[in-house]
């Protein structure tokens, strides 16, 4: 089972990008795959992350389809081809791109809620095009986080 949402892309959608659009995040994932049960189960049920898939055009992948689809930089290609290409080897795998259709960050595999929900906020606030390190910018974030959010248990490992 695939989690599709009603506010993702259409399946088999066009994943072209275009100027002045929003950030895309493509979720790769897999039929029987637990850690993407649970990072819809966990992760993408907090408050703080169905803001933050608000600011982003959310396409959800099956690893293994071999229907067409159209790539962020506008090729046509299969989808589990293009899977390949990318060098995508877990479920789930977030890919970001920018609204040129250049990937500029992944998470692979599940990591825990708050990681999810930092690399969504890495990207969103375009904090990936100051700080280069993702481990930085989640000490940052962390702090920041503890500062609004006080008694809130970040649950990092």
């Amino acid at each position: 089972l695939l989690h599709r949402h009603s506010s993702y892309l259409a399946a088999h959608a066009s994943l072209q990008r275009q100027p002045g659009g929003r950030p895309l995040v493509v979720l790769v994932e897999q039929h029987d795959c637990s850690d993407c049960d649970e990072m819809h189960g966990s992760a993408f049920r907090t408050k703080e992350m169905l803001k933050l898939l608000q600011q982003f055009d959310v396409a959800l992948i099956d690893i293994w389809d071999q229907g067409a689809i159209t790539t962020p930089s506008g090729e046509t290609i299969a989808i589990n081809q293009w899977a390949s290409r990318l060098g995508v080897n877990y479920t789930p795998s977030l890919l970001f791109f920018d609204t040129a259709g250049n990937e500029i960050f992944r998470s692979e595999s599940y990591v825990r809620p708050f990681h999810t929900t930092a690399a969504f906020a890495y990207v969103a606030s375009g904090a990936y095009q100051q700080q280069p390190e993702f481990q930085r910018f989640i000490r940052e974030f962390a702090t920041q986080w503890r500062t609004t959010n006080p008694g809130t248990d970040l649950k990092v490992w």
